[in-house]
């Protein structure tokens, strides 16, 4: 399922908003639109499983990027998305259309009915790759 530049924009705002940084955010996004796991890192710290996500943890990490986008996952994220692996498993294996639902419940994407009414209604979207070059 394709979305639009309104619904990544809105989710690059999100991950902004709690000072998510792009290198960290791509894969995450990834998994969170898409259902791809986003490494051994990432997937460990999604199945709430801290020592392993220590022990595969990149010594170039900064421990308040990684603070960050973990308040980001507890805070915003749907709790189908993370939390155990059962859940991590599920969402891996979702169909698109499901797991966009559950986004756009959690207002991290808009329906495509939004994103329809949005273009019809020539609401400007701005450029994503701008919004990507002005990244915290």
């Amino acid at each position: 399922m394709e979305y639009t530049a309104y619904s990544r924009i809105r989710l690059i705002n999100n991950a902004q908003e709690w000072s998510v940084t792009q290198d960290i955010y791509d894969p995450l996004s990834r998994y969170l639109l898409y259902g791809l796991m986003p490494g051994s890192f990432w997937s460990a710290v999604l199945i709430n499983d801290w020592a392993e996500a220590i022990s595969r943890s990149h010594p170039g990490n900064n421990i308040e990027e990684l603070k960050n986008a973990t308040r980001w996952i507890a805070s915003v994220w749907p709790e189908e998305s993370h939390g155990s692996i059962k859940n991590v498993k599920a969402w891996n294996k979702m169909e698109d259309g499901d797991r966009r639902v559950i986004l756009a419940r959690e207002r991290l994407v808009y329906t495509e009915q939004e994103e329809v009414m949005m273009a019809l209604s020539g609401r400007a979207v701005e450029d994503e790759e701008w919004v990507r070059k002005v990244w915290f």
